[in-house]
């Protein structure tokens, strides 16, 4: 059977150096933006105050001061709720809670500062909207709540793409090639070609099919976002970008546990499997966890606003058939006898012996027989094993069956966030994906599985050097196989062929056979598993960071040896 793997390794190592102003925010992939202004009660700015920016649910902050022009920004926020601290002599203390920041999303927060004393407060619950004013990017963000509670037949997070107004899917082959991972997903009239998917801020795209490299479970995702025009030039590889961003633990403990299912008491009889066919039986079982939190080490270790882990398993076992309809050659054909009318509309067609270039004799009814003696070994072993009797009379088939379909998939996605000090955090990721598909035939010897396995690990780290400039590292490491063969042929089989002494290659499988009505095509090619580079395949134009602020280096490295430098 045809084979074709994708296996690379790819490494994208990431720099950003975020040289921040009061007029220029970097909103870097899946973190966000919040900054403000602040003024006294005539309006005019209020320059050297202090605010703090506290993620609400890791009690992780950021303290800045505001600048001649009354502004701060603070950049490369993770996804979540905020609070807004600010503080100045001669006046109260100011205090927004509420503050949804979102995945690559800039929220303004604007506050006129009372007179008073620090001593007295004022707190302000923000609106649940938040609106991104400072950026003229145009995307759609969807949200956690949004990935968790819309139903999804299957549980793809790629399905939640068609939420954004102009997302189509416009057919291809991708889903043949990697399970789950949908076909051609057009967004905004864009060419599927032109997709581009990061996690946390590095990439995951299956850059052969231009498809996410591994179906991350929407249990162990926050939020992401699909950007379709306008965004910053420091995205590359694509027309649209869909940026997600895992979930991390915080300082409140929590988890889920699901298992969904369906069978064959609840599905309707498939149009094809016709009675008294028996219903095609179908169980399938998607189920998993979720946890995260602090980390916490009895007399050992706090871990409480300082380290924190999320734990993710998702599972899926599909144990089903489906109705495969076809043709069989009738008996007659199996011995030889053909009925030229049966697969050839012109009257005078004939079948012609290749060795004597002359046509073969015809029986009583006008077929024509080929005589057993020329069989070859390979079409008596066919005529013995690879075909059933057909049991059908319908237009464009005559035989039925219902086929074994088999999904064994296995996720795991880990993440540790670590707050080193003031001015250093780091978080390590890592997802493995294994998924194991048999896919239906007409016959055992027409079957075809299909073997994909990913590794994915991340590290970012990033640093504070000043209120003003910050330095955001991250290294990905991304590996994506997939190894389609078709029915593994057996000692017997190859015994049955007449052949000894034949090297027995691992996996080796037969050539793809084609199936139709009187004389049937084979079509084959190598039964060896096909290696590619697919780095080198990349589009051309895609490029990193251009403007002020962000800097971003790109090293890809894959096997044939393959380097590229973009700045």
């Amino acid at each position: 059977m045809s084979t074709r793997t994708l296996k690379y390794v790819l490494v994208l190592v990431t720099f950003v150096l975020s040289a921040v102003t009061t007029r220029d925010a970097a909103a870097q992939n899946t973190t966000g933006t919040i900054t403000g202004r602040l003024t006294d009660p005539t309006g005019a700015i209020v320059s050297g105050a202090k605010v703090t920016v506290r993620n609400t649910g890791t009690s992780g902050s950021r303290t800045l001061t505001t600048d001649s022009s009354g502004d701060f920004t603070a950049t490369l926020l993770l996804p979540g709720a905020y609070m807004v601290t600010a503080e100045m002599q001669g006046f109260k203390t100011e205090v927004r809670n509420g503050i949804t920041l979102q995945v690559d999303q800039t929220v303004r927060v604007d506050m006129a500062l009372s007179i008073g004393t620090m001593d007295e407060r004022i707190e302000v619950n923000a609106n649940s909207l938040t609106l991104d004013t400072d950026s003229s990017s145009i995307g759609q963000v969807i949200d956690q709540k949004q990935v968790t509670e819309l139903p999804l037949n299957g549980r793809s997070f790629v399905s939640l793409l068609f939420l954004e107004p102009g997302a189509v899917q416009t057919g291809g082959e991708q889903s043949t090639y990697r399970y789950g991972a949908g076909d051609a997903i057009s967004i905004g009239g864009g060419v599927s070609a032109s997709n581009s998917y990061t996690l946390d801020g590095t990439t995951i795209t299956d850059t052969s099919y231009v498809t996410p490299a591994f179906d991350i479970s929407v249990d162990a995702v926050q939020e992401f976002k699909e950007q379709t025009k306008t965004y910053s030039a420091e995205y590359g590889f694509g027309a649209n970008q869909v940026n997600l961003s895992t979930k991390s633990g915080t300082n409140s403990l929590h988890g889920s546990a699901f298992e969904f299912i369906r069978n064959t008491a609840v599905d309707a009889r498939n149009y094809f499997n016709v009675y008294p066919q028996p219903v095609a039986p179908l169980k399938q079982n998607q189920f998993g966890y979720s946890l995260g939190g602090p980390i916490l080490i009895p007399h050992i270790y706090n871990g409480r606003n300082k380290t924190f882990f999320f734990a993710n398993f998702e599972g899926m076992r599909i144990r089903s058939q489906q109705t495969v309809t076809g043709y069989m050659p009738t008996s007659d054909e199996l011995n030889g006898i053909f009925q030229t009318s049966s697969f050839n509309p012109n009257p005078n067609a004939t079948i012609i012996d290749p060795l004597t270039q002359l046509p073969f004799t015809t029986n009583a009814n006008g077929a024509y027989v080929i005589p057993s003696t020329r069989f070859s070994r390979l079409g008596k072993l066919a005529a013995a094993e690879l075909f059933a009797p057909p049991n059908a009379t319908a237009a464009g088939y005559n035989y039925s069956t219902n086929s074994p379909f088999t999904v064994t998939s296995n996720q795991q996605t880990y993440r540790i966030d670590h707050v080193i000090g003031p001015k250093d955090s780091i978080f390590g990721r890592t997802t493995i994906a294994d998924v194991y598909v048999l896919n239906p035939a007409l016959t055992k010897y027409t079957t075809s599985s299909q073997n994909q396995v990913t590794r994915n690990y991340q590290l970012t780290e990033t640093h504070i050097f000043n209120p003003n400039l910050l330095n955001q590292v991250r290294v990905g490491y991304l590996e994506a196989q997939v190894l389609r063969l078709g029915y593994q042929i057996t000692q017997a089989d190859a015994a049955a062929l007449g052949f000894s002494n034949i090297f027995q290659m691992p996996d080796a499988n037969y050539p793809v056979l084609g199936l139709s009505a009187g004389l049937a095509q084979t079509s084959g090619s190598s039964a060896t598993q096909n290696l590619s580079s697919v780095a080198a395949r990349e589009p051309a134009h895609g490029q990193p960071a251009t403007r002020v602020g962000p800097l971003r280096l790109h090293l890809l490295h894959a096997w044939p040896p393959h380097l590229q430098l973009r700045l």
